[in-house]
């Protein structure tokens, strides 16, 4: 408000660090503000671009090769960070968040929300083939190793190996929980709401 007649130079650094200066001036434009006048950023409009049936299929599976890959390399950033002692880049999200997370796409209409389904089931199937006990991957790990030992692990060992991978999944569940909902406090008071 105090610099509505002047000038003002805005730095933005990017994602490559690098930092750019532009120069804007404070300007009243019909229905966007009734608070004088103001500089921002706004969304503009989209389209929706229609493509025949085998174009689109081709699309579909070519944009969910190329997310799967993305969330493999996420979670190879995750694991690395983990393993080297730098800890998470990224935000972890267990059921609440995720709930939350769906809150927010269903209010941006059901192309999102079939769109959220499928990186959902993606980052499941990622996580799911990972080789660690009580997992499909930590099963598919011991057939490995049965077939280059050429018999299989005792029963009782691989079992214990599971249900002590399965208690550590539970573990890391009930803390990623808790961090979602100490980090999504706002959505337990809506679910209070309903009660």
């Amino acid at each position: 408000q105090s610099h509505q007649n002047e000038e003002i130079i805005v730095r933005a650094q990017r994602s490559d660090k690098q930092v750019i200066e532009v120069k804007v001036k404070p300007e009243i434009l019909a229905g966007f503000s009734d608070h004088g006048k103001t500089m921002g950023v706004t969304i503009v409009d989209v389209g929706l671009v229609k493509y025949g049936f085998f174009e689109s299929l081709y699309r579909g599976f070519a944009g969910a090769f190329k997310m799967l890959w993305k969330i493999i390399l996420a979670f190879y950033t995750l694991l690395a960070g983990l393993i080297t002692g730098q800890g998470l880049a990224m935000q972890i999200s267990g059921p609440v968040g995720v709930a939350a997370m769906t809150g927010q796409v269903v209010d941006l209409g059901y192309r999102y929300v079939l769109q959220f389904a499928a990186v959902l089931s993606l980052n499941l199937a990622v996580i799911n083939f990972v080789p660690f006990p009580a997992l499909d991957g930590g099963r598919f790990l011991f057939l490995v190793i049965e077939k280059l030992r050429g018999k299989p692990v005792k029963q009782a060992v691989e079992n214990v190996i599971h249900n002590v991978g399965f208690g550590i999944l539970m573990i890391l569940i009930i803390v990623v929980t808790y961090n979602d909902v100490i980090s999504h406090s706002g959505l337990i008071d809506k679910i209070k709401g309903f009660f």
